[in-house]
């Protein structure tokens, strides 16, 4: 319990005004140089203060000031070292994988779990050696990494696991595999794994000037479940008729300026990110991009197409609008402008979102 005021006037200084915690952690023989005085929290004096851990006391100094705005015990952050702290108390299944043969400025006895020194460490089945932080080792539970390139992909049983090939899948790229490479680099779709970092070439037919978009990508990089990769073209990455900004945005194009630019409107995307003179600027003036030009016309047609793709994928709405009160997130397009903003508000209102 915090002691009195009474008591703390005759021992030496008041902390009445601390916390709780503050008061049982206050070293009253190391503090005793402080008289007589009132502590209070936002002091700038510093003191002994003892906690424990592991039933090692810990003891340090530190400003009042610093304690009462949350900062702890450095021994139990593992900021100073301390005989519990240390890798070889805390993990000493790390600490056997530590190699004694590397000069080290400090042994396991001597570094926090969570210190930041880079240390040789050697696998035990292997024998590989390698680099890490102990934290890194410890933390993050890092492995011996050639153990972990063995082990991907293995099942539980042991046996190596194969991913199947775009033939066994049946997979939806195959629209797009291009049929006249194959007897140029030899990758077929039946020796192909889905995970291969093999180069394939690709195909496109959605360009809506009748072009063929041809690129060349790895086969992993389009079948990862988190952003594949798509066609250059229909992104803008790569110029073709269908995204040039004199095809896309042709009244932006009249604006370009071919002699201060070295280049036409039909030899850049629409999305190019790189800077160009306009000839409705002022002599002087700074280069814009295409991109920040053509972000508006560009994100207006996205969004008519959107919309035009959902109003075909979907049925007709009914005549009578009282009636249209979506039951579930199917009917979530059915829902009119204003009740969306008022459901909008309501859920603002009250500060939580779903999706």
């Amino acid at each position: 319990m915090p002691l009195q005021q009474n008591q703390q006037l005759d021992n030496g200084p008041n902390t009445s005004l601390l916390a709780d915690d503050l008061q049982e952690q206050w070293h009253a023989k190391l503090n005793v140089h402080l008289c007589h005085i009132v502590i209070r929290p936002a002091s700038n004096r510093s003191g002994g203060l003892p906690a424990r851990s592991d039933g090692f006391p810990h003891v340090w100094e530190a400003t009042v000031f610093n304690r009462t705005y949350g900062s702890g015990c450095p021994f139990c952050s593992g900021r100073a070292i301390c005989q519990h702290n240390t890798l070889a108390r805390k993990a000493p299944e790390v600490a056997l994988v530590w190699d004694t043969k590397k000069k080290h400025p400090m042994s396991p006895d001597q570094v926090t779990v969570f210190s930041d020194m880079r240390a040789h460490w050697k696998c035990s089945a292997c024998l590989h050696e390698w680099q890490a932080s102990v934290t890194n080792k410890v933390c993050g539970k890092t492995g011996c990494p050639q153990c972990a390139k063995a082990d991907a992909g293995r099942k539980a049983d042991g046996t190596r696991q194969k991913h199947p090939t775009f033939a066994m899948a049946k997979h939806a790229l195959l629209q797009q595999w291009d049929r006249d490479s194959i007897s140029k680099n030899g990758n077929f779709p039946d020796n192909t794994t889905l995970r291969s970092s093999k180069l394939i070439w690709w195909q496109c037919h959605e360009c809506p000037k009748g072009k063929v978009h041809s690129w060349q990508a790895q086969a992993f990089s389009r079948t990862v479940p988190k952003k594949p990769t798509g066609c250059p073209c229909c992104a803008g990455h790569k110029l073709c008729e269908c995204n040039s900004l004199e095809s896309v945005c042709p009244d932006i194009a009249a604006d370009f300026d071919i002699e201060q630019n070295g280049a036409t409107a039909a030899e850049v995307t629409s999305s190019a990110r790189a800077k160009y003179s306009w000839l409705s600027d002022e002599p002087g003036a700074k280069k814009r991009s295409v991109d920040q030009r053509t972000h508006h016309t560009r994100k207006s047609s996205l969004l008519m197409l959107g919309a035009r793709q959902m109003m075909s994928a979907t049925h007709a709405p009914p005549t009578n609008r009282q009636t249209m009160q979506p039951t579930d997130r199917a009917g979530y397009h059915n829902r009119s402008y204003a009740d969306e903003t008022s459901a909008h508000k309501q859920r603002q209102a009250k500060g939580c979102w779903k999706p």
